[in-house]
């Protein structure tokens, strides 16, 4: 059996079977990540959201495999896993971030505007 101790959230190789915080953090994401999918409409988001949520899938449905067999060819399936599952997760932060700036510069632009629009006397 080859393990490692690096943090699986970190760069380099993870654990496994994953710790049981970090487990519970996928899982925690999942669901996060599904309850953000039943109150969106935007297909980008809908499509990068699914991506994230099935890569956090394989990850646990792998962990769960590796805790079954525990041997050296499913760390290394895991593994690969687990990397898919950690660069979608960054796709999806870096586009959450930013929508989250175009919202912020929205919600600047339109208390400018009320602003002007309460100064401003109507015709």
């Amino acid at each position: 059996m080859s393990t490692t101790t690096t943090n699986p959230g970190g760069t380099g190789t993870p654990t496994f079977p994953l710790p049981p915080d970090v487990r519970t953090a996928y899982e925690d994401t999942y669901a996060k990540l599904q309850t953000a999918i039943e109150s969106s409409a935007d297909p980008v988001l809908l499509t990068l959201l699914n991506d994230s949520r099935m890569a956090i899938v394989d990850v646990i449905t792998a962990d769960n495999q590796y805790r079954i067999s525990q041997d050296d060819a499913s760390f290394a399936a895991l593994n690969k896993k687990f990397t898919a599952a950690n660069d979608s997760l960054k796709t999806l932060q870096a586009q959450m971030e930013g929508i989250a700036k175009k919202v912020g510069a929205v919600a600047s632009a339109l208390a400018a505007v009320n602003k002007l629009v309460s100064l401003v006397p109507h015709v």
